[in-house]
């Protein structure tokens, strides 16, 4: 599962990579809302009673009711002891009838439904030598499901029918199926827990028109007399229950091929064509990730298919990956960001996860970290070291933000809900050790040892010990020390670094102190490389911090140039580095990764001079051959613009204008804007962006080209908004919260129409503020949408959004209403003035309670518990 974060108001959410966005704060009404509080308990592996060995279920659809009638033959096993009665986990159904398969007879069995469990008493006891079959007639009914507190997923139903009627003529009518983390068994009865495992047969009966994909292959297709078609996936190979998916809709195949197995691309119609550009390196992707874990790619087949109105980023369905709709991108969006990071997360998952997967999830990491060090894996092979360190620190700095909120044990037997542990610990924290992993053991040994971990645990469900046997196996070395200090501990150490040098005794001493509470969390015990470099020639010194406070002193023939601890900058850990501004420039020129040029750029330019060396770092790294060190370098330039703006408007606009990456020239007008604000020197530069093939740089350059010439750039809006393409909706849905007006209002009411659903986000925060532009009557009629999504939207961050826009308005309301009091008041308002302001007065309170009322209903209706929490907290 890949997680797609979103940036909201506070620190609850993990924000990575996303562009930079203004937060704007606003106080939210008091409502009491009581939930419970209580330790965790201990969640063990799901004990198994029975053995699950094959699932055949053929479904078909009643779309106006949005219910699914199904029939599931089972075939089971005792685990170990000897029963008679079978406990499948059936959520949300109606069972009609539960027999036995024998000797091609079905015979009724007894059986008990409740609390979404089935109690099926057998005809006798069976032993763990022999093998029943169960069959049971079923009707699934998700939208009688009542989401269960989920934080991974907006919604855990199981079963979607996205636009059932057909009434919402710009949404294409689908269903599809999330499982993870217990929800396959809303859809078919099963025993849903990952440390199950079977074979699988879904057979779908639908409309001709739609396009099936399921695990496994197709080994039929047969059209009906009705007018429907029956396709009849198989999966050979045992996978978990949660990995079973299907989709269904008007799709549009792109085919690939990887060495003799098939690759395709479900694609909506309008994004065909983009088939091959948005996923044509998968097939080097599975050659790659083949050759470095030395186990060839498990499945049958790997299909990847883009829905509606998902509720997570993306799922790693057993060769069947499910995408939201973030990934149905035009050419345009694909020179801003690719998603090659959710593609590889999920091929990655095809190994770690679904060939081998966690046994409960309390091991989850074993999923979630190896398919997150997956995306470093790719970018170090296709895109370089740079690129990899570079999304590296970003997965670091996910975690640090988060670690501010908690520090949990990476593998956590307690937890509240298991949806709980779908956090940047195990994604982007757990990837992180990995690389720590693979650091201190060396390449050889850590992918030989990844192989030995997957070749004896193929089909098998893990836990975090089995991961440490396989490394010791191929090291010959006891690793409980990281094991328990990375997994089964919590916390990051935060080290503070100074240095000394004795020209005396020729000896350059660093000192490394470990600040982090030793109270909540222990020392850490860290290897790590410390390069000192004498007269430009590096030495490496490989040495263990194991004390709170620790000496290293190295015998050198001068004083070094740069002492560059953690060289490789692989470690988890926050920092202070008492380096000299003359080091970091040093190590800027010198030290070759990423993060050694990132801390210079960083450290640099707090504090400079434009004439001096550092000023020269600077203003060199507006150059430097990797991109986002060169927005990084941008994002430092006040000090120069101040003492030098002409040269720094030249430099900019050129870099506006002429850098090879899009994000780049983004933010060079960012930071034109910022300082010269109102120079109409570079109108032209604003204008000439807003045809930039990028849309990031086409909202960057319409934003201060409005503000400079409002009424030729809301003119150049307007054009964009008569072309009704959605990919304009996010920029133009900012550039009229700005400078928008009661006109507008008919682009909005398209936009959430048409807006997919991870940009109901930002639309929602954008309305508040563009409603707050408007007079009484266009904010009253705004309201009805905002009450609409902060209740009925399936993503709980779109819910948040709205609430904050109703508070926002209701801000508003307040500040207006006490401005037209004023005006009341005030001697020099004329009795008509008056009259007219008080008028006003009366609406805007009457707003003022509207939204209140609203907020207290939507607060205590809300069971989100993040949401909840918030909430309480006013």
């Amino acid at each position: 599962m890949r997680l797609i974060s979103i940036l909201l108001l506070t620190i609850l959410i993990i924000s990575c990579g996303a562009p930079k966005e203004t937060v704007r704060i606003v106080e939210l009404p008091e409502v009491n809302v009581e939930f419970e509080q209580s330790a965790p308990e201990y969640k063990a592996s799901i004990p198994r009673k029975h053995d699950l060995i094959h699932s055949k279920v053929a479904v078909s659809f009643d779309w106006e009711k949005q219910e699914l009638k199904g029939l599931a033959d089972l075939q089971l096993r005792p685990y170990f002891h000897s029963t008679n009665q079978l406990y499948l986990n059936a959520k949300g159904m109606d069972i009609h009838k539960v027999q036995l398969l024998s000797n091609n007879m079905r015979n009724d069995l007894p059986y008990n439904y409740s609390n979404d469990t089935i109690w099926i008493i057998l005809d006798k006891k069976y032993s763990r030598v022999d093998t029943f079959e169960v069959s049971i007639k079923y009707t699934a009914k998700p939208e009688d499901l009542v989401s269960r507190n989920p934080q991974a997923f907006s919604s855990a139903k199981g079963l979607f029918f996205i636009n059932p009627n057909g009434l919402d003529k710009n949404k294409p009518r689908q269903i599809w199926t999330q499982g993870e983390t217990q929800s396959s068994s809303c859809w078919f009865p099963t025993i849903d827990a990952p440390n199950e495992r079977m074979t699988q047969e879904i057979i779908i009966t639908i409309e001709d028109n739609f396009k099936t994909l399921s695990n496994g292959k197709m080994i039929s297709s047969i059209k009906n007399n009705d007018g429907t078609r029956t396709d009849h996936w198989k999966q050979s190979l045992p996978a978990a229950p949660y990995l079973t998916m299907m989709a269904i809709g008007e799709y549009e195949i792109t085919f690939d091929k990887w060495r003799d197995l098939d690759v395709n691309y479900y694609m909506e119609p309008d994004y065909g064509h983009m088939g091959k550009r948005i996923y044509g390196n998968t097939p080097e992707m599975m050659e790659y990730f083949s050759k470095l874990l030395g186990v060839d790619y498990p499945w049958e087949k790997y299909s990847q298919v883009v829905v509606r109105d998902y509720v997570s980023g993306a799922m790693e369905n057993t060769s069947a990956v499910i995408y939201g709709e973030f990934m149905n991108q035009d050419e345009r969006e694909l020179l801003d960001y690719d998603n090659e990071d959710v593609i590889s997360h999920e091929l990655f998952h095809h190994w770690f996860g679904d060939l081998v997967t966690c046994e409960s999830w309390a091991n989850l990491p074993l999923n979630e970290s190896f398919a997150t060090y997956g995306e470093y894996l790719w970018n170090e092979k296709k895109y370089g070291k740079l690129k990899a360190d570079h999304y590296g620190h970003n997965d670091l700095q996910a975690y640090i933000r988060e670690s501010k909120v908690k520090k949990e044990p990476l593998i956590r037997y307690y937890h509240d809900h298991q949806d709980h542990m779908f956090d940047a610990h195990s994604y982007q924290k757990g990837g992180r050790v990995l690389h720590m992993l693979r650091n201190y053991m060396g390449d050889d040994a850590f992918f030989n040892s990844l192989r030995v971990y997957l070749e004896d645990n193929k089909y098998e469900s893990v836990e975090i010990h089995n991961l440490r046997l396989a490394c010791e196996k191929v090291s010959g070395e006891d690793l409980n020390w990281f094991f328990n200090q990375w997994f089964l501990n919590s916390g990051h150490p935060f080290i503070d670094i100074s240095y000394s040098y004795d020209d005396s005794l020729k000896i350059q001493t660093v000192t490394i102190e470990q600040l982090q509470d030793i109270e909540e969390h222990s020392l850490f015990m860290l290897p790590i490389a410390i390069d000192v470099y004498e007269s430009d020639v590096p030495t490496r010194y490989n040495v263990t911090v194991r004390k709170q406070i620790q000496d290293f002193q190295f015998k050198v023939k001068s004083k070094p140039n740069l002492v560059n601890v953690d060289a490789d900058k692989m470690l988890l850990c926050e920092k202070i580095d008492h380096k000299t501004s003359e080091e970091y420039i040093y190590q800027y020129y010198n030290a070759g990764n990423y993060l050694d040029r990132r801390e210079a750029i960083a450290n640099i330019g707090r504090d400079y001079e434009i004439d001096g060396s550092d000023g020269r770092m600077i203003k060199r790294a507006l150059s430097d051959p990797y991109w986002h060190l060169r927005l990084l370098a941008i994002r430092n330039l006040d000090e120069y613009i101040k003492e030098d703006p002409q040269e720094m408007k030249e430099i900019l606009s050129y870099m506006a204008t002429r850098d090879s990456k899009s994000l780049v020239r983004a933010e060079a007008l960012e930071m034109l804007a910022k300082h010269y604000k109102n120079d109409m020197s570079i109108e032209h530069i604003f204008k000439n962006a807003t045809v930039d093939s990028s849309y990031t740089v086409l909202e960057q350059g319409l934003l201060h080209f409005t503000y400079l010439n409002n009424e030729a750039g809301l003119r150049t809006a307007n054009k964009y908004a008569a072309e009704e393409n959605p990919k304009y909706i996010p920029i133009l849905s900012k550039v009229y919260s700005y400078y928008g007006d009661d006109s507008h209002h008919l682009f909005f009411d398209y936009a959430f129409r048409n807006a997919s659903g991870n940009e109901k986000y930002s639309l929602l925060r954008d309305y508040g503020l563009y409603l707050t532009r408007c007079n009484v009557e266009t904010i009253e009629n705004g309201l009805a949408q905002l009450k609409m999504d902060a209740i009925a939207n399936h993503q709980w961050y779109v819910r948040l959004a709205a609430v904050e826009a109703l508070a926002e308005i209701k801000e508003h309301a307040v500040h207006e209403k006490k401005k037209l009091e004023s005006e009341i008041k005030s001697s020099a308002t004329s009795s008509i003035m008056k009259k007219d302001a008080e008028i006003k007065v009366d609406r805007f309170t009457k707003l003022e309670l509207a939204i209140d009322e609203a907020l207290k209903s939507i607060m205590k209706n809300e069971r989100h518990s993040k949401l909840v929490e918030m909430y309480n907290k006013g």
